[in-house]
C-alpha cells in the first residue's frame, strides 16, 4: 500500500501490518547499522544503501530520512527535496504530506508548502481527498485544505473505489465521498477495497467483503493483506502464504513473514532474511535483506549492511 503520515484501522487503533499508513520507526543507533537502499528485479543495488529509513517510490520520488530529517530522492539517488521535515510521506496526486514541528501539511513536487502544517495526522490523497486527524477525531479535507467530510470519526483510510473505511463507536464500516455510512459500522477492523473486495476482520480472522458488505471470502485466516495481483497473503498458524481471489490458499504457507505482490513478485522471509518469490511461490531473488518492500516503479526498498552491497 501507499504510505502516509496518518493511522489505520484495528478496533480503531493503529494497523501497521495491514494499512500501514505511519511513517516513520525510531532510527537505528548511528555507526556500523544496517541501511536502506533500493533493488532493481535481479536483486542488484541501483541506489546503494545509505538512508536510516526510507519509504516506496511514487511518481518518481521517495522519501528518505537523513541525518534524522525526511526528504525526496531521485531514481538516481539525488536528494531533490532537501531533508529538512520531521517526517515525509508518499507522493499521491501530486501532493505528499510532511510533518513540521509536529504538525502536518502538505508539499508538491517542487518541495513547496500548498496546505499549511496545521493537522495532528495526515495522510496521502486519494480521489482527491486525504484524511486527516485533529484532537482525536478524523475527516477529509480537499486539494485546496478544506474540510469536506467534518473531523468525526476515531479512525480513518484513504478513499479507494469510492468507499473509505472508518471507526465510530469502535466498530469500522465504509463511508462514501459525502461522509455517509454505505457499510454500516459491524467490523472490528477494515481495510481500503481494491477490485472491488474490502479486507474485514471478525472475531479475530479477517475475510472480504464486496460492496454491499456481504462476505465474499469467510473471515478464516488470523492475518491479511489486501488483493494485490490475484493474491492474498495470508498467515495460517505461524506460518505465511498466499491465497487466489476466492480464499483459496495457492501457495502453502512455509514462509517466516511475506509483503503483497507487486510488479510480479512479493518479498518472502526464510531463515530470518528476506528474498523475492514469483506467484507460485518459487524464489527468484535469494533471501539476503534484513528487510524487503514490494516493488514500486522498478524498485525496491531493502535494509542491508552497507559492506555488503556492491
Amino acid at each position: 500500500m501507499r504510505r502516509a503520515i496518518g493511522a489505520g484501522i484495528v478496533a480503531g487503533v493503529v494497523a501497521l501490518a495491514i494499512l500501514a499508513t505511519f511513517l516513520w520507526p525510531k532510527p537505528a543507533p548511528s555507526a556500523g547499522v544496517p541501511r536502506f537502499g533500493y533493488i532493481d528485479k535481479t536483486g542488484a543495488f541501483v541506489i546503494p544503501p545509505q538512508f536510516e529509513f526510507s519509504w516506496d517510490f511514487a511518481e518518481g520520488l521517495a522519501a528518505v530520512r537523513v541525518n534524522h530529517k525526511a526528504g525526496y530522492i531521485n531514481r538516481n539517488g539525488e536528494l531533490v527535496i532537501p531533508a529538512q521535515f520531521e517526517e515525509g510521506g508518499d507522493f499521491s496526486e501530486g501532493f505528499a504530506p510532511i510533518s513540521i514541528e509536529g504538525k502536518i501539511g502538505y508539499i508538491n513536487r517542487q518541495g513547496m508548502l500548498v496546505i499549511p502544517p496545521q493537522f495532528d495526522r495526515g495522510g496521502i490523497f486519494s480521489e482527491g481527498l486525504a484524511h486527516v486527524g485533529m484532537n482525536g477525531r478524523y475527516g477529509y479535507i480537499d486539494r485546496e485544505g478544506n474540510m469536506v467530510i467534518p473531523t468525526q470519526f476515531r479512525d480513518a483510510t484513504p478513499f479507494a473505489e469510492g468507499l473509505a473505511g472508518v471507526v465510530r463507536d469502535h466498530l469500522c464500516g465504509y463511508i462514501d465521498r459525502q461522509g455517509r455510512f454505505v457499510i454500516p459500522p459491524q467490523f472490528e477492523s477494515c481495510g481500503p477495497f481494491r477490485d472491488g473486495v474490502g479486507l474485514v476482520q471478525l472475531n479475530d480472522l479477517w475475510g472480504f467483503i464486496d460492496r454491499s458488505g456481504s462476505l465474499v471470502i469467510s473471515p478464516q485466516f488470523e492475518e491479511a493483506d489486501l488483493l494485490f495481483e490475484q493474491r492474498i497473503a495470508v498467515r495460517v498458524g505461524n506460518r505465511w502464504g498466499f491465497a487466489d481471489p476466492t480464499g483459496q490458499v495457492v501457495v502453502v504457507p512455509r514462509f517466516e513473514k511475506v509483503r503483497r505482490f507487486s510488479e510480479g513478485l512479493a518479498p518472502a522471509r526464510i531463515g530470518g532474511r528476506f528474498g523475492y518469490v514469483d506467484k507460485a511461490g518459487a524464489l527468484v531473488i535469494p533471501p539476503q535483506f534484513q528487510q524487503a518492500y514490494p516493488f514500486h516503479e522498478g524498485l525496491a526498498r531493502v535494509l542491508a549492511n552497507q559492506e555488503n552491497a556492491p
